[in-house]
């Protein structure tokens, strides 16, 4: 049995177990989080750089210290094309990366319009769609 489920495991482990394939490029994103309860405040804009994209997601690095759970608006820059999207999405994980203030975090697209993602797509896929 223990060696049948080692075998499994060497299988997955080449494998990409990701739901969609990702990009790896660098992009500039401006973003803002969700004010906190009874804050009125304008919230503050901040500054990222994707690590790779996906339809359903993206991983960025930033200097700003954020929290899981959280959402996130962004304006994510598809410097191929020199074309602006905008997405709010859910901050599923975050992690401090060398002892310093740099973040990485996993961020979920909760919402996004039609024309947005068709340019998403059409990005990530490379295909020659009307951008």
């Amino acid at each position: 049995m223990f060696k049948k489920n080692a075998k499994a495991r060497k299988e997955l482990a080449g494998k990409n177990r990701r739901k969609e394939d990702r990009l790896r490029e660098e992009n500039k994103v401006v973003f803002s989080l969700e004010p906190s309860s009874g804050n009125s405040e304008p919230a503050e804009s901040y500054c990222a750089l994707t690590f790779d994209l996906s339809p359903g997601g993206v991983r960025i690095i930033t200097r700003t210290p954020i929290l899981p759970g959280g959402l996130m608006w962004m304006e994510l820059g598809l410097s191929r094309v020199h074309k602006l999207i905008h997405i709010t999405g859910t901050i599923l994980w975050v992690r401090q990366l060398f002892n310093v203030a740099l973040y990485e975090a996993g961020i979920e697209f909760t919402k996004i319009s039609s024309k947005d993602r068709m340019l998403l797509l059409s990005y990530i896929y490379k295909r020659d769609l009307e951008l």
